[in-house]
């Protein structure tokens, strides 16, 4: 075997051990986060309006009022929301979000479908409020 070959041959092993020394970090890594697909959160939390309060009060976190998907969204905004709430519509618009979410529809339901549609999208804690915007305004 010539010079060059075994110098190839060390390049190939050195560059494999790299990078399984790379997968295994990321394999630790990924294992210390709350979730399990590649660092996205896999499911989501229903909570009381009480805990929603709580969450908002003492977290930084995107709260999501949906209620247009449940008739005129704007109408229902303007009349009354959660203080710091944002509308959203698409759920696409909140995919690889860093930032927990607590999602509130007009009762709660629509909460829950807009939630699954998050599950695997997103880095951060996903939340329904039971109840939405009616258990809220209680």
């Amino acid at each position: 075997m010539y010079k060059e070959d075994k110098i190839f041959l060390v390049i190939v092993f050195v560059f494999f051990l790299i990078l399984s020394i790379i997968t295994l970090a990321l394999i630790i890594t990924n294992d210390a986060l709350p979730c399990n697909c590649n660092g996205y959160t896999m499911e989501y939390q229903t909570i009381t309006a009480r805990e929603a309060r709580d969450l908002i009060a003492h977290n930084s976190i995107t709260v999501a009022d949906i209620r247009g998907l449940e008739g005129c969204g704007t109408c229902q905004f303007n009349r009354g929301h959660v203080t710091g709430a944002g509308r959203y519509i698409d759920p696409k618009a909140l995919y690889n979000h860093t930032q927990d979410i607590l999602v509130y529809s007009k009762d709660g339901t629509r909460g829950e479908w807009f939630c699954q549609q998050l599950v695997g999208h997103v880095y951060c804690d996903i939340y329904n409020m039971e109840g939405g915007w009616i258990a809220w305004s209680r």
